[in-house]
């Protein structure tokens, strides 16, 4: 679970700046204007007076060019439309892609973009069902547009300086058939009536907070096609949940807390309580992920001779940033600026007006204005989401402080960037990142992608990080739920002490691996076994013992994730029941061709913590490197630092995948890195380094032993 990065003074700085330059302008008329231009559009001029307009007009056919083609197939409803409208000298290149949107800048709205002599230039798109209009700016123009499944012809009408330009564009929208989901959730207490906070005189009510919440999800599904598609990576995003109508579904979820205790408990806390009422509730599917939003987030500030705007996140309750595994959940203490319909987006994303801090939570990065609001909640709101797709942060783009500026994928209203030049590209998913999200399965982004229906049919077959090419593994230790205290144990070293070779395992498991012994026999058959290497007689207990001399491990199956879930074992004659339960990622430890497993080693505390196999070795190895292992080959590799989780080195492998990596491991343990591992067919390894196991395997463990066992045990 991860929270948003707190470091943003440089943003901060930039951003004050701006503000600065706002206050000395008035708002440009042209914007005045373009803030009722959609409400008026919609109740003082009917769809048909819209068409008959534009239809009557003298038509000039001239260069408009988009970034789709024609005939394309989409899989989301809501399509963001970028084009380019200019007259075309002989010989000029295209200005389309040198207008590609970067946000690497801070974005501000002058009176002079808007007072220039193309300020009220404009394009209108016309669709079957609707005609919305949308400004133009430096010859470029976004627009949204509503598709409906099957063939949707749009109309491109452009007037430039008097003249108008059509082009017709058809498109092809196919709804998403993935079983993966997003669940869009309103959560309000059980003695509240469900509103959130809001300018006095606003409608703030649950269906006002439903609407808003399903355009914005839409918005959300449209804003990660379009950024995936910009990067080369084809149209695809994830399936939001929809009625019979193919609208978003929001679910309100009544929760047991009443509004005082809602209140007075934190973050952190508010999350716990929501996963868990959540994953018990009829809510909850292990093919969904579920973005929720609490409607009790208040704003209650001191007198205004102890107000501090420093203090202001202290200022709110009922508020987090929160997301990771199933559940992503965020405040809506700016709500009240987000957009409902299409015909508000421009609108709420231009709106300078300035959030009253004295009765408004603001939560803009220290920006101050509604649009700064809008974007920046709107914003974290996919960041936390992009943790629940197992997103990491990053120093840049939507996963890092990029989420403040999303209102720029939107909108036309800074200086335009070339698409070669430098910059980090705030919003836009970075190469990097989209090479990850379009590779990440399960709980990752893969699965939950429009082009990755067929990626359900991939048998799991994780790749796995060994210590060094004396063993496999081990699996388990990874991540912050990692146990803190452990014991080391090592059967090698057991059973070299007892003189005895292994003869099985004594395990003891219920929803987790709770314990496991070793046990060994002497050429007497005299059988022994090990000490507890966990919580002994925890959950139920199994006994699998070898029945032959020529007998010997061959392969261990693990699920594993914090700590060890399940265990399965395979010899030569037989194979284990699963011992445990069904959490965590699925691991297969295979002994590589000529060589064999002649024991386990690994960590237990509470439970059984990692675990990993032993391999035959004729001389002791100074082996110091990490093996990475993909029987599919690998894609990405990366290093995510212990403090925030961000990425601070990678590996791609776009040509030729290898089945093995060697990493320094010195340097990987110190920092206590986690190691995120994609391979080819979108299969993922999240290995923990912050348990050095150099001491483990040296053969440090005291022995132990306990009384022998009695083989006829079940």
């Amino acid at each position: 679970m991860e929270d948003r990065n707190d470091d943003e003074k440089d943003h901060v700085t930039k951003t004050l700046e701006a503000r600065k330059h706002l206050t000395n302008h008035s708002v440009p008329s042209y914007l005045e204007t373009w803030h009722l231009l959609p409400r008026q559009m919609m109740e003082q001029s009917s769809l048909s007076t819209l068409e008959n307009m534009a239809s009557k007009l003298s038509v000039e056919e001239t260069a408009i060019e988009v970034d789709l083609r024609n005939g394309q197939t989409l899989y989301h409803p809501l399509v963001l439309l970028e084009g380019d409208c200019h007259r075309k000298k002989k010989n000029e290149k295209s200005k389309l892609y040198e207008k590609t949107q970067h946000v690497d800048k801070f974005s501000v709205s002058t009176k002079d973009k808007y007072s220039s002599s193309s300020a009220m230039d404009h394009v209108l798109v016309e669709t079957r069902t609707k005609c919305t209009k949308w400004p133009i700016v430096d010859d470029a123009f976004k627009a949204l547009v509503v598709l409906i499944p099957g063939s949707n012809l749009l109309k491109v009408k452009v007037c430039l300086d008097g003249e108008w330009r059509h082009k017709e564009l058809s498109l092809i929208y196919q709804p998403l058939q993935l079983e993966r989901f997003v669940r869009v959730v309103y959560i309000k207490c059980r003695d509240s009536d469900g509103t959130f906070q809001a300018p006095p005189g606003s409608s703030c009510d649950i269906d006002v907070a439903r609407q808003k919440l399903a355009f914005n999800a839409r918005l959300l599904q449209s804003f990660t096609a379009h950024n995936l598609y910009k990067h080369g990576l084809g149209y695809q995003t994830f399936r939001l949940e929809e009625d019979t109508e193919g609208e978003p579904l929001v679910h309100v979820f009544t929760t047991a807390l009443c509004m005082e205790e809602a209140l007075a408990l934190s973050g952190g806390q508010l999350y716990d309580r929501f996963h868990q009422e959540l994953v018990n509730s009829s809510l909850y599917d292990k093919n969904c992920k579920l973005w929720a939003f609490m409607s009790f987030t208040r704003y209650n500030p001191p007198l205004p001779e102890e107000f501090n705007e420093k203090d202001i996140p202290m200022y709110v309750k009922g508020h987090t940033a929160l997301g990771g595994g199933s559940l992503a959940l965020f405040g809506t203490g700016g709500l009240h600026t987000w957009a409902s319909c299409i015909e508000e987006v421009w609108p709420c994303f231009t709106d300078t007006r300035m959030i009253d801090k004295r009765t408004l939570f603001d939560d803009s990065s220290r920006r101050g204005t509604y649009w700064a609001n809008y974007a920046t909640c709107l914003g974290a709101a996919m960041h936390e989401l992009g943790h629940c797709f197992d997103l990491a942060h990053t120093p840049a783009g939507i996963m890092g402080r990029g989420f403040d500026d999303i209102n720029l994928v939107f909108t036309l209203q800074t200086t335009l960037q070339k698409k070669s030049s430098s910059g980090s590209g705030k919003v836009v998913y970075t190469r990097q990142i989209c090479i990850r999200v379009t590779n990440k399965p399960s709980t990752a982004l893969i699965r939950w992608l429009s082009s990755a229906p067929s990626q359900d049919n991939f048998k799991k077959h994780n790749p796995v990080v060994h210590w060094g090419h004396d063993v496999c593994g081990p699996v388990g230790n990874c991540g912050s739920f990692a146990q803190p205290e452990q014991s080391p144990f090592n059967d090698r070293t057991w059973l070299a002490n007892q003189e005895m070779e292994l003869d099985g395992y004594l395990i003891f498991a219920n929803k987790y691996v709770n314990c496991v012994q070793t046990l060994g026999k002497d050429k007497k058959e005299g059988k022994v076994i090990s000490q507890p290497r966990g919580t002994e007689a925890a959950g139920r207990r199994y006994v699998f013992q070898f029945t032959s001399p020529d007998e010997r491990l061959t392969s261990i199956d693990v699920r594993a994730g914090g700590w060890v879930d399940a265990i399965r074992l395979h010899t030569n004659f037989k194979s284990s029941v699963w011992m445990g339960g069904s959490g965590g990622d699925l691991y297969e430890l295979r002994s590589p061709e000529g060589r064999r497993m002649v024991g386990l080693f690994g960590t237990a505390g509470k439970y059984v913590g990692s675990i990993g196999a032993l391999l035959d070795s004729h001389k002791p190895s100074e082996d110091e490197d990490l093996i990475i292992e993909s029987p599919r080959g690998l894609r990405l590799v990366e290093l995510q630092n212990k403090k925030h989780g961000e990425v601070y080195k990678h590996w791609e492998f776009l040509q030729d995948p290898p089945s093995h990596l060697a990493l320094p491991r010195k340097d990987i343990v110190q920092d206590q890195a986690t190691i995120q591992i994609i391979d080819d067919a979108g299969n993922i390894c999240r290995a923990g380094c912050g348990y050095d196991y150099t001491d483990v395997l040296a053969g440090t463990v005291p022995a132990r032993v306990s009384p022998p066992i009695n083989s006829s045990d079940p």
